[in-house]
């Protein structure tokens, strides 16, 4: 959350603070995506991480429904938290194949089409 507010506060500073105004869900989606790839990075990286420590290539086990529990990802063999991450939750739920690409699932499209379909 807090990676939300402060690039919500980078677009009022930095922008046209009527657009925010005017314009707050394609504001809120563009800080969302922001943040999502910024985590997804990370979860990446540690993944990349985990795979070569452990002298691995293929993960033991893949997750194919989206999680934000870390002590379950990639794998509950070789989960990311606590050793390569500092929180068990993360942002966003993530999926991970055999080879360790990962995939993010940002709760926004969720939100948005909930959104759409109580306002209409």
């Amino acid at each position: 959350m807090k990676f939300i507010i402060l690039g919500l506060l980078a677009l009022i500073i930095g922008g046209s603070a009527s657009y925010v105004y005017t314009q707050p869900e394609t504001v809120l989606e563009s800080v969302v995506t922001a943040v999502s790839a910024y985590e997804k990075s990370t979860i990446e990286r540690m993944v990349s991480a985990l795979m070569v420590e452990e002298g691995i290539t293929e993960l033991p086990t893949v997750i194919s429904v989206a999680t934000n529990d870390m002590s379950k990802f990639p794998s509950e063999e070789r989960p990311l938290y606590p050793d390569y991450l500092k929180n068990r939750l993360s942002y966003f739920s993530y999926t991970v194949d055999a080879k360790g690409k990962v995939e993010v699932i940002p709760f926004f499209l969720e939100f948005k089409e909930k959104y759409k379909e109580a306002t209409e």
